[in-house]
């Protein structure tokens, strides 16, 4: 009788670290302010396309030599870091969508290149 309880509860656990882990692999999740953060999400230049500082990641970033990954969305804001073939970030912007003011920064420099209101 104790084999089959015990072989019960480990069935039990591993079926709810199982879980866990199937939730935690997710690529977006909320952070519980209700925004989406995403962990290792790519985008496409066809997706980059779309958003309102594209004209301005195209100005000032190389889109064939770095990769886009998103790094926060939410109501309030868009964060999108570039990375190299190596996967190191090397730019990071930020959006703030209720006044369309982009940032982008150069990160190995510290340096703002761009800090404007979009028309």
């Amino acid at each position: 009788m104790k084999k089959v309880v015990i072989a019960i509860l480990i069935m039990l656990l591993l079926s709810a670290c199982m879980s866990n882990m199937e939730q935690n692999s997710k690529k977006e999740n909320t952070d519980g302010t209700g925004s989406i953060t995403f962990e290792e999400t790519g985008i496409t230049e066809d997706t980059l396309q779309k958003f309102p500082e594209y004209k301005t990641f195209k100005k000032n970033i190389d889109l064939q030599t770095y990769h886009a990954q998103m790094k926060d969305e939410s109501n309030e804001k868009r964060v999108i870091v570039f990375l190299n073939d190596k996967q190191k970030e090397i730019y990071k912007s930020v959006y703030l969508k209720g006044t369309k003011r982009v940032k982008i920064i150069k990160l190995n420099e510290d340096e703002v290149l761009v800090n404007k209101v979009l028309s």
